[in-house]
Protein backbone atom coordinates (compact mmCIF):
# COMPACT_ATOMS: atom_id res chain seq x y z
CA UNK A 1 0.00 0.00 0.00
CA UNK A 2 1.34 3.38 -0.70
CA UNK A 3 3.04 5.39 2.10
CA UNK A 4 1.20 8.13 3.96
CA UNK A 5 2.08 11.14 4.52
CA UNK A 6 4.11 11.75 8.27
CA UNK A 7 6.80 11.83 10.53
CA UNK A 8 9.19 8.84 10.55
CA UNK A 9 12.16 7.00 11.65
CA UNK A 10 13.74 5.36 8.37
CA UNK A 11 14.83 2.09 9.53
CA UNK A 12 16.92 -0.31 6.77
CA UNK A 13 15.43 -3.60 6.70
CA UNK A 14 18.58 -5.83 6.46
CA UNK A 15 20.92 -4.07 8.64
CA UNK A 16 18.28 -2.37 11.06
CA UNK A 17 19.93 0.70 11.03
CA UNK A 18 18.58 4.30 11.17
CA UNK A 19 18.76 7.33 9.35
CA UNK A 20 20.09 10.52 10.15
CA UNK A 21 22.46 13.48 9.20
CA UNK A 22 25.92 14.02 10.82
CA UNK A 23 25.99 17.22 9.72
CA UNK A 24 24.37 20.72 8.98
CA UNK A 25 26.41 21.72 6.09
CA UNK A 26 24.85 21.40 2.40
CA UNK A 27 26.17 18.05 0.33
CA UNK A 28 26.74 15.94 3.66
CA UNK A 29 25.90 12.46 3.01
CA UNK A 30 22.71 10.99 4.56
CA UNK A 31 24.01 7.67 7.04
CA UNK A 32 22.78 4.86 9.19
CA UNK A 33 23.79 4.08 12.22
CA UNK A 34 22.56 1.97 15.11
CA UNK A 35 20.14 2.78 17.64
CA UNK A 36 20.23 1.10 21.35
CA UNK A 37 17.20 -1.13 22.05
CA UNK A 38 15.38 1.34 24.65
CA UNK A 39 16.29 4.28 22.94
CA UNK A 40 14.58 7.11 20.73
CA UNK A 41 15.40 8.63 18.16
CA UNK A 42 17.20 12.39 18.18
CA UNK A 43 15.08 14.51 16.16
CA UNK A 44 18.20 14.46 13.43
CA UNK A 45 17.26 10.70 13.42
CA UNK A 46 13.61 11.94 11.96
CA UNK A 47 12.36 12.49 9.03
CA UNK A 48 8.96 14.26 7.34
CA UNK A 49 7.95 12.68 4.60
CA UNK A 50 5.68 15.44 1.84
CA UNK A 51 3.26 13.15 -0.53
CA UNK A 52 2.81 14.70 -4.42
CA UNK A 53 0.29 14.03 -6.72
CA UNK A 54 1.17 11.40 -9.30
CA UNK A 55 2.41 8.00 -8.27
CA UNK A 56 4.53 7.18 -5.77
CA UNK A 57 6.19 10.94 -5.40
CA UNK A 58 7.06 12.28 -2.31
CA UNK A 59 10.13 14.56 -0.32
CA UNK A 60 12.28 13.47 2.36
CA UNK A 61 13.21 16.17 5.12
CA UNK A 62 15.05 16.00 7.96
CA UNK A 63 13.61 17.44 11.13
CA UNK A 64 16.33 18.23 13.24
CA UNK A 65 18.77 19.97 10.19
CA UNK A 66 15.45 20.99 8.02
CA UNK A 67 17.57 19.46 5.05
CA UNK A 68 16.38 17.99 2.44
CA UNK A 69 17.50 14.40 0.66
CA UNK A 70 19.08 15.06 -3.00
CA UNK A 71 20.81 14.11 -5.52
CA UNK A 72 21.53 15.69 -8.82
CA UNK A 73 19.65 14.51 -12.20
CA UNK A 74 20.41 11.63 -13.71
CA UNK A 75 22.40 10.19 -10.98
CA UNK A 76 24.14 6.57 -11.43
CA UNK A 77 25.20 3.98 -9.00
CA UNK A 78 27.60 4.55 -6.32
CA UNK A 79 26.61 8.19 -5.83
CA UNK A 80 25.46 9.09 -2.16
CA UNK A 81 22.36 10.85 -1.65
CA UNK A 82 23.67 14.14 0.16
CA UNK A 83 21.80 17.32 1.87
CA UNK A 84 20.21 20.48 0.11
CA UNK A 85 19.33 23.03 2.64
CA UNK A 86 15.53 24.61 1.37
CA UNK A 87 13.87 25.74 -0.60
CA UNK A 88 15.42 23.47 -2.76
CA UNK A 89 13.61 19.91 -2.80
CA UNK A 90 13.93 16.45 -3.99
CA UNK A 91 11.39 14.31 -4.94
CA UNK A 92 11.78 10.39 -4.74
CA UNK A 93 9.91 7.06 -5.78
CA UNK A 94 8.70 5.57 -2.59
CA UNK A 95 6.96 2.09 -3.05
CA UNK A 96 6.11 -0.62 -1.53
CA UNK A 97 8.57 -4.13 -1.74
CA UNK A 98 7.70 -7.52 -2.49
CA UNK A 99 7.36 -7.81 1.74
CA UNK A 100 4.21 -5.66 3.37
CA UNK A 101 5.07 -2.33 4.68
CA UNK A 102 8.82 -2.47 3.66
CA UNK A 103 9.62 -0.32 0.84
CA UNK A 104 12.02 0.88 -1.97
CA UNK A 105 13.39 4.22 -2.30
CA UNK A 106 14.44 5.36 -6.06
CA UNK A 107 15.79 8.55 -8.69
CA UNK A 108 12.48 9.05 -10.49
CA UNK A 109 14.67 9.34 -13.86
CA UNK A 110 17.69 6.64 -13.69
CA UNK A 111 15.60 4.66 -10.73
CA UNK A 112 18.49 3.99 -8.67
CA UNK A 113 17.79 2.74 -5.38
CA UNK A 114 18.73 4.18 -1.68
CA UNK A 115 21.00 1.28 -0.06
CA UNK A 116 23.88 0.27 2.72
CA UNK A 117 26.94 -1.83 1.48
CA UNK A 118 27.50 -2.93 5.26
CA UNK A 119 26.05 -2.20 8.86
CA UNK A 120 28.93 0.21 10.25
CA UNK A 121 28.60 2.98 11.99
CA UNK A 122 28.05 6.31 9.72
CA UNK A 123 27.66 4.36 6.62
CA UNK A 124 26.45 6.42 3.89
CA UNK A 125 23.02 6.05 1.53
CA UNK A 126 24.35 5.24 -2.05
CA UNK A 127 22.24 4.47 -5.17
CA UNK A 128 22.50 0.67 -6.40
CA UNK A 129 20.66 -0.66 -9.66
CA UNK A 130 19.31 -3.65 -7.51
CA UNK A 131 15.74 -3.27 -5.84
CA UNK A 132 15.28 -6.86 -4.42
CA UNK A 133 17.82 -7.06 -2.07
CA UNK A 134 16.92 -6.47 1.63
CA UNK A 135 20.07 -3.91 1.83
CA UNK A 136 17.76 -1.69 -0.97
CA UNK A 137 14.60 -2.06 1.87
CA UNK A 138 13.58 0.66 4.34
CA UNK A 139 10.77 0.31 7.08
CA UNK A 140 8.98 3.71 8.09
CA UNK A 141 8.69 3.60 11.52
CA UNK A 142 5.90 6.62 12.55
CA UNK A 143 7.49 8.82 15.29
CA UNK A 144 6.33 11.72 16.80
CA UNK A 145 8.22 14.37 17.46
CA UNK A 146 9.82 15.19 20.73
CA UNK A 147 8.76 17.88 22.82
CA UNK A 148 11.90 19.87 24.22
CA UNK A 149 11.67 18.62 27.72
CA UNK A 150 11.53 21.58 30.48
CA UNK A 151 14.45 22.10 32.76
CA UNK A 152 13.87 19.82 35.88
CA UNK A 153 13.27 23.04 38.77
CA UNK A 154 15.77 23.15 41.44
CA UNK A 155 15.58 21.49 44.38
CA UNK A 156 14.08 23.60 47.14
CA UNK A 157 16.63 25.35 49.84
CA UNK A 158 17.28 23.56 53.22
CA UNK A 159 15.42 25.49 55.86
CA UNK A 160 18.04 27.94 58.02
CA UNK A 161 18.22 26.37 61.33
CA UNK A 162 16.79 29.03 64.10
CA UNK A 163 19.07 30.49 66.57
CA UNK A 164 20.19 28.50 69.91
CA UNK A 165 21.89 29.19 72.46
CA UNK A 166 23.43 25.67 73.39
CA UNK A 167 27.35 25.46 73.60
CA UNK A 168 27.14 22.04 71.11
CA UNK A 169 28.92 23.05 67.98
CA UNK A 170 27.42 23.49 64.56
CA UNK A 171 28.22 23.68 61.09
CA UNK A 172 28.19 26.77 60.36
CA UNK A 173 31.46 29.20 59.72
CA UNK A 174 32.05 31.67 62.51
CA UNK A 175 33.31 34.86 61.79
CA UNK A 176 36.93 35.16 62.57
CA UNK A 177 39.82 37.97 62.89
CA UNK A 178 42.89 35.57 62.66
CA UNK A 179 45.43 35.82 60.07
CA UNK A 180 46.17 32.09 60.06
CA UNK A 181 46.36 30.95 56.17
CA UNK A 182 45.24 27.27 56.97
CA UNK A 183 41.68 28.25 58.24
CA UNK A 184 40.73 31.25 56.50
CA UNK A 185 41.87 30.68 53.14
CA UNK A 186 39.60 28.86 50.40
CA UNK A 187 39.91 26.74 47.12
CA UNK A 188 37.43 27.14 44.68
CA UNK A 189 37.23 23.89 42.46
CA UNK A 190 35.79 23.90 38.84
CA UNK A 191 32.79 21.34 38.82
CA UNK A 192 30.79 20.19 36.64
CA UNK A 193 26.62 20.40 37.28
CA UNK A 194 26.16 16.74 37.82
CA UNK A 195 23.38 15.01 35.22
CA UNK A 196 23.99 18.00 32.48
CA UNK A 197 24.78 17.31 29.58
CA UNK A 198 27.54 20.27 28.00
CA UNK A 199 26.34 22.44 25.29
CA UNK A 200 27.53 21.19 21.90
CA UNK A 201 30.17 22.68 20.25
CA UNK A 202 29.05 24.73 17.69
CA UNK A 203 30.16 23.68 14.19
CA UNK A 204 32.97 25.36 12.39
CA UNK A 205 31.61 28.03 10.07
CA UNK A 206 31.65 27.15 6.29
CA UNK A 207 34.84 28.19 4.07
CA UNK A 208 34.36 30.87 2.22
CA UNK A 209 35.46 29.93 -1.63
CA UNK A 210 35.96 33.48 -3.54
CA UNK A 211 38.54 36.00 -3.85
CA UNK A 212 41.81 34.82 -3.87
CA UNK A 213 42.31 31.36 -1.91
CA UNK A 214 45.05 28.35 -1.64
CA UNK A 215 43.80 24.73 -1.41
CA UNK A 216 45.15 22.04 1.28
CA UNK A 217 44.80 18.61 1.22
CA UNK A 218 44.69 16.23 4.15
CA UNK A 219 48.40 16.23 4.39
CA UNK A 220 48.81 19.77 4.96
CA UNK A 221 50.11 20.14 0.79
CA UNK A 222 49.34 23.02 -1.33
CA UNK A 223 47.55 22.77 -4.45
CA UNK A 224 50.15 24.72 -6.92
CA UNK A 225 50.58 25.17 -10.90
CA UNK A 226 53.93 23.33 -11.89
CA UNK A 227 56.56 24.67 -14.92
CA UNK A 228 54.10 22.75 -17.00
CA UNK A 229 50.86 24.18 -16.33
CA UNK A 230 50.42 20.87 -14.19
CA UNK A 231 49.02 20.95 -10.89
CA UNK A 232 50.16 18.98 -8.00
CA UNK A 233 49.94 19.06 -3.87
CA UNK A 234 53.72 18.22 -3.37
CA UNK A 235 54.43 21.09 -0.96
CA UNK A 236 53.39 22.53 2.86
CA UNK A 237 55.05 25.95 1.84
CA UNK A 238 52.32 28.98 0.78
CA UNK A 239 53.76 30.82 -2.39
CA UNK A 240 52.57 32.47 -5.70
CA UNK A 241 51.94 29.37 -7.28
CA UNK A 242 49.72 28.29 -4.56
CA UNK A 243 47.33 31.13 -4.84
CA UNK A 244 43.90 30.01 -7.06
CA UNK A 245 42.03 33.43 -8.59
CA UNK A 246 37.80 32.38 -8.02
CA UNK A 247 35.43 33.59 -10.55
CA UNK A 248 31.48 32.25 -9.97
CA UNK A 249 29.78 30.62 -12.67
CA UNK A 250 26.03 30.55 -11.99
CA UNK A 251 26.01 27.82 -8.91
CA UNK A 252 29.37 26.34 -9.85
CA UNK A 253 33.50 28.14 -9.61
CA UNK A 254 36.16 28.55 -12.14
CA UNK A 255 39.93 28.50 -10.56
CA UNK A 256 42.94 30.46 -12.32
CA UNK A 257 45.82 29.96 -11.61
CA UNK A 258 49.01 32.08 -11.27
CA UNK A 259 50.05 31.09 -14.65
CA UNK A 260 47.32 32.98 -15.95
CA UNK A 261 45.40 29.84 -17.00
CA UNK A 262 42.34 28.00 -15.98
CA UNK A 263 41.91 24.73 -14.42
CA UNK A 264 40.64 22.69 -16.73
CA UNK A 265 39.82 18.78 -17.56
CA UNK A 266 42.59 16.98 -19.46
CA UNK A 267 40.26 14.18 -21.08
CA UNK A 268 37.72 12.52 -18.32
CA UNK A 269 40.44 11.58 -15.56
CA UNK A 270 42.94 14.25 -15.31
CA UNK A 271 42.81 18.17 -14.64
CA UNK A 272 45.31 20.57 -14.98
CA UNK A 273 45.78 23.98 -15.49
CA UNK A 274 46.37 25.13 -18.72
CA UNK A 275 43.05 26.41 -20.23
CA UNK A 276 43.85 29.75 -21.66
CA UNK A 277 40.31 31.09 -22.37
CA UNK A 278 38.40 28.94 -19.85
CA UNK A 279 38.59 25.92 -17.97
CA UNK A 280 36.73 23.44 -15.74
CA UNK A 281 33.65 24.72 -13.90
CA UNK A 282 33.53 22.80 -10.64
CA UNK A 283 30.32 23.48 -7.78
CA UNK A 284 31.59 23.80 -4.13
CA UNK A 285 29.92 21.18 -1.65
CA UNK A 286 30.72 21.72 2.11
CA UNK A 287 31.71 18.96 4.14
CA UNK A 288 32.21 18.43 7.51
CA UNK A 289 35.25 20.07 9.44
CA UNK A 290 35.12 23.39 7.35
CA UNK A 291 36.93 20.80 4.16
CA UNK A 292 35.04 21.43 1.03
CA UNK A 293 34.71 19.21 -1.83
CA UNK A 294 34.90 20.35 -5.80
CA UNK A 295 32.80 17.91 -7.79
CA UNK A 296 32.53 17.29 -11.25
CA UNK A 297 29.50 17.42 -13.72
CA UNK A 298 27.96 17.72 -16.92
CA UNK A 299 31.21 16.62 -19.32
CA UNK A 300 31.21 13.98 -21.93
CA UNK A 301 32.04 10.37 -21.23
CA UNK A 302 30.26 11.12 -17.65
CA UNK A 303 27.22 9.36 -18.40
CA UNK A 304 25.51 11.40 -16.02
CA UNK A 305 27.85 10.84 -13.08
CA UNK A 306 29.23 13.21 -10.37
CA UNK A 307 32.91 12.93 -10.33
CA UNK A 308 35.63 14.42 -7.77
CA UNK A 309 38.87 16.38 -8.01
CA UNK A 310 41.32 14.85 -5.82
CA UNK A 311 44.99 15.65 -5.08
CA UNK A 312 46.35 12.34 -5.90
CA UNK A 313 48.82 12.70 -9.06
CA UNK A 314 46.78 12.14 -12.57
CA UNK A 315 48.41 10.28 -15.52
CA UNK A 316 52.11 10.43 -15.42
CA UNK A 317 52.25 10.96 -19.46
CA UNK A 318 50.52 14.41 -18.89
CA UNK A 319 53.36 15.75 -17.37
CA UNK A 320 51.82 16.80 -13.87
CA UNK A 321 48.15 16.19 -13.64
CA UNK A 322 45.80 15.38 -10.79
CA UNK A 323 43.33 12.25 -10.50
CA UNK A 324 40.35 12.38 -11.17
CA UNK A 325 37.82 10.11 -8.84
CA UNK A 326 34.46 8.34 -8.89
CA UNK A 327 33.86 7.91 -5.96
CA UNK A 328 35.16 10.44 -2.83
CA UNK A 329 37.46 9.84 -0.43
CA UNK A 330 39.93 11.76 2.03
CA UNK A 331 42.00 12.74 -0.47
CA UNK A 332 38.93 14.67 -2.03
CA UNK A 333 38.23 16.91 0.61
CA UNK A 334 40.27 20.38 0.78
CA UNK A 335 40.61 23.36 3.72
CA UNK A 336 40.59 26.66 1.91
CA UNK A 337 42.77 29.53 2.99
CA UNK A 338 41.43 33.19 2.21
CA UNK A 339 44.53 34.44 0.87
CA UNK A 340 46.50 37.84 -0.74
CA UNK A 341 46.35 37.88 -4.38
CA UNK A 342 49.87 36.61 -5.76
CA UNK A 343 52.03 39.80 -7.23
CA UNK A 344 51.55 40.92 -10.46
CA UNK A 345 52.58 38.95 -13.49
CA UNK A 346 55.55 39.49 -15.77
CA UNK A 347 54.45 40.89 -18.99
CA UNK A 348 56.14 39.58 -22.21
CA UNK A 349 55.47 41.76 -24.82
CA UNK A 350 56.52 42.17 -28.79
CA UNK A 351 60.43 43.64 -27.50
CA UNK A 352 61.79 42.13 -24.22
CA UNK A 353 65.28 42.28 -22.78
CA UNK A 354 66.00 39.22 -20.33
CA UNK A 355 67.75 39.81 -17.02
CA UNK A 356 68.94 37.24 -14.14
CA UNK A 357 67.98 37.96 -10.29
CA UNK A 358 71.25 39.77 -9.59
CA UNK A 359 70.83 41.88 -13.17
CA UNK A 360 73.03 40.83 -16.09
CA UNK A 361 71.64 40.79 -19.43
CA UNK A 362 71.15 37.96 -22.01
CA UNK A 363 72.90 39.22 -24.81
CA UNK A 364 73.93 37.53 -28.71
CA UNK A 365 77.26 37.28 -29.27
CA UNK A 366 79.55 37.51 -32.28
CA UNK A 367 80.03 33.75 -32.37
CA UNK A 368 75.68 33.95 -32.27
CA UNK A 369 76.00 32.52 -29.11
CA UNK A 370 74.24 33.48 -25.75
CA UNK A 371 75.63 35.00 -22.88
CA UNK A 372 74.88 36.54 -19.15
CA UNK A 373 78.04 38.74 -18.57
CA UNK A 374 76.70 42.51 -18.65
CA UNK A 375 74.82 44.62 -16.40
CA UNK A 376 74.52 47.05 -19.47
CA UNK A 377 71.43 47.09 -21.78
CA UNK A 378 72.34 47.42 -25.03
CA UNK A 379 71.32 46.44 -28.52
CA UNK A 380 72.81 42.91 -28.38
CA UNK A 381 70.59 42.68 -25.48
CA UNK A 382 66.99 43.47 -26.88
CA UNK A 383 65.01 40.11 -28.27
CA UNK A 384 61.75 40.35 -30.57
CA UNK A 385 58.97 37.77 -29.59
CA UNK A 386 57.17 35.89 -31.78
CA UNK A 387 54.15 34.59 -29.67
CA UNK A 388 53.11 30.93 -31.06
CA UNK A 389 50.04 29.71 -29.13
CA UNK A 390 51.27 28.46 -25.73
CA UNK A 391 54.74 28.99 -26.50
CA UNK A 392 57.22 32.08 -27.57
CA UNK A 393 59.94 32.17 -29.89
CA UNK A 394 63.05 34.49 -29.43
CA UNK A 395 64.76 36.85 -31.98
CA UNK A 396 67.85 38.19 -31.60
CA UNK A 397 69.60 41.51 -33.38
CA UNK A 398 71.22 39.42 -35.19
CA UNK A 399 67.72 38.24 -36.91
CA UNK A 400 68.26 34.57 -36.21
CA UNK A 401 66.14 32.85 -33.61
CA UNK A 402 67.32 31.20 -30.41
CA UNK A 403 67.77 27.51 -30.95
CA UNK A 404 68.93 23.95 -29.88
CA UNK A 405 72.25 23.14 -30.06
CA UNK A 406 71.80 19.45 -29.18
CA UNK A 407 69.97 18.67 -26.39
CA UNK A 408 71.86 20.66 -23.47
CA UNK A 409 73.14 24.15 -24.95
CA UNK A 410 71.10 26.67 -26.61
CA UNK A 411 72.15 29.40 -29.02
CA UNK A 412 71.18 32.56 -31.55
CA UNK A 413 71.52 30.83 -34.77
CA UNK A 414 68.48 29.43 -36.35
CA UNK A 415 67.90 31.08 -39.57
CA UNK A 416 64.27 30.44 -40.04
CA UNK A 417 63.05 29.21 -37.00
CA UNK A 418 63.98 28.27 -33.41
CA UNK A 419 63.45 27.14 -30.24
CA UNK A 420 59.39 27.18 -28.73
CA UNK A 421 59.91 27.98 -25.12
CA UNK A 422 57.23 27.70 -22.40
CA UNK A 423 56.87 30.67 -20.05
CA UNK A 424 55.93 29.49 -16.56
CA UNK A 425 55.61 32.21 -13.97
CA UNK A 426 57.58 32.30 -10.81
CA UNK A 427 57.04 34.13 -7.60
CA UNK A 428 57.96 38.14 -7.32
CA UNK A 429 57.26 38.28 -10.55
CA UNK A 430 59.72 36.20 -12.49
CA UNK A 431 59.41 33.63 -15.27
CA UNK A 432 61.23 30.22 -15.94
CA UNK A 433 61.74 29.61 -19.58
CA UNK A 434 60.71 25.57 -20.46
CA UNK A 435 61.47 23.51 -22.90
CA UNK A 436 59.60 20.04 -23.86
CA UNK A 437 58.63 18.43 -26.64
CA UNK A 438 62.16 17.87 -28.31
CA UNK A 439 63.93 14.72 -29.27
CA UNK A 440 66.04 13.06 -26.80
CA UNK A 441 64.11 14.61 -23.90
CA UNK A 442 61.96 11.78 -23.74
CA UNK A 443 58.63 13.49 -22.73
CA UNK A 444 60.27 15.33 -19.67
CA UNK A 445 60.40 19.62 -19.27
CA UNK A 446 64.10 20.92 -19.38
CA UNK A 447 64.74 24.47 -18.53
CA UNK A 448 66.78 27.24 -19.67
CA UNK A 449 69.76 28.53 -17.45
CA UNK A 450 71.93 31.34 -17.28
CA UNK A 451 74.83 28.92 -16.74
CA UNK A 452 77.41 28.84 -19.77
CA UNK A 453 77.27 25.94 -21.69
CA UNK A 454 79.31 23.55 -23.50
CA UNK A 455 82.90 25.70 -23.83
CA UNK A 456 83.36 23.68 -27.53
CA UNK A 457 80.00 25.64 -28.90
CA UNK A 458 81.82 29.26 -28.79
CA UNK A 459 78.81 30.27 -26.66
CA UNK A 460 75.83 28.90 -25.45
CA UNK A 461 74.06 28.80 -22.37
CA UNK A 462 73.23 25.46 -20.45
CA UNK A 463 69.86 23.49 -20.69
CA UNK A 464 68.71 22.30 -17.29
CA UNK A 465 66.88 19.04 -16.26
CA UNK A 466 65.98 20.73 -12.36
CA UNK A 467 64.97 24.24 -12.37
CA UNK A 468 66.89 26.45 -9.78
CA UNK A 469 67.34 30.20 -9.32
CA UNK A 470 69.60 30.04 -12.68
CA UNK A 471 66.41 29.55 -14.63
CA UNK A 472 64.57 32.30 -12.76
CA UNK A 473 64.55 35.68 -15.25
CA UNK A 474 63.02 39.50 -14.82
CA UNK A 475 61.57 40.30 -18.09
CA UNK A 476 62.06 44.09 -19.37
CA UNK A 477 59.65 45.26 -22.01
CA UNK A 478 61.39 47.60 -24.30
Amino acid sequence: MPLKAGTYMILNSHFQNTLGFSSNLEGTPVTANALAVGDSPSVYQLWRVKQYRGVDRYDIQNIGHELYANTHAKAQTGEFVRSRPPPVQHLWIIRESSHPEEYTISTTDTYRYWGLTDDGMETAVCLSENANDKRQWWSFISTPVPDPSPAPAPPAPAPVPPATTSSAPTSSVPASTSQNPNKQWWSFIPTPVLGRSPAPASPAPAPSVSGTIAIKNHAGKYMKVTRTNGLEFTSSILDDNAKFTVRSREDKIALIGNNGKHVNMYYVDDVKCEGPDGGLNVRVVYRDLAKVCFTISGYQGQNGQTYYLSSDAGNAAYNGSLAVKRLEDETCRFAIENVAPPAPRAKITEKVAIKTTDGRYLKVTSTNGLEFISYTLDESAKFTVQFKGHFIALIGNNGKHVNMYYIDDVKCEGPGGGLDLGVAYCDNGRVSFTISGYQGQNGQTFFLSSIPGNASYHGSLLVKRVEDETCHFEIENL
